[in-house]
């Protein structure tokens, strides 16, 4: 996790967009992007929100 730049304290909130706290299903998001090049990762951070880009190739 270090390399894609998450930090322990790090809360990870959405996934390219799509709110975790909407997923009922985690392996149907699993599959909406298993194919993608990378994914958009945002996170509150200190209170604020980030976000982070994790390449998957």
């Amino acid at each position: 996790m270090n390399q894609v730049g998450l930090k322990p304290t790090d809360l990870v909130t959405a996934v390219n967009g799509t709110p975790l706290s909407n997923v009922s299903n985690p392996q149907q998001l699993l599959d909406k992007f298993g194919n993608a090049a990378s994914l958009q990762i945002t996170v509150q951070r200190d209170g604020k929100p980030a976000t982070l880009t994790l390449n998957l190739r």
